[in-house]
């Protein structure tokens, strides 16, 4: 039996690879293991979205924010799938999180301005 961190590599690996049946099994195993695993339920989430489980990919990024309200990339990674669900208000709340805990990160900034404009608040 692989151990926390031997699933997250190899879920890593086999994501990166194309291997995403591979990559949210092993993403799946982890988290049951360990329920509060941010990198992986936020890394499933995504997977979760790419195949069109929207609602539970949205209760996944939320449980990676929850376990772990320091790791942005989930927080981030929830604001780019908000966003492409037409969400563009709540997607902008999850960037002006981002750019609150890490004012420098230049991909929030971007994301929350093309969120803003999505919504048709930003003059043209």
């Amino acid at each position: 039996m692989p151990t926390p961190a031997e699933l997250f590599v190899l879920g890593v690996t086999a994501h990166q690879t194309g291997d995403l049946e591979a990559a949210e099994r092993y993403y799946r195993e982890l988290v049951a293991a360990v329920p509060a695993h941010a990198p992986a339920l936020s890394n499933l989430a995504s997977l979760v979205a790419r195949r069109g489980g929207a609602d539970e990919a949205d209760a996944l990024y939320a449980r990676a924010i929850d376990a772990d309200p320091t790791f942005l990339d989930a927080r981030f990674n929830r604001g780019n799938f908000l966003r492409r669900s037409g969400r563009f208000a709540d997607a902008a709340g999850e960037y002006e999180e981002v750019l609150r805990r890490a004012p420098d990160h230049p991909h929030a900034l971007l994301n929350l301005g093309l969120a803003v404009s999505d919504a048709g608040d930003c003059p043209r």
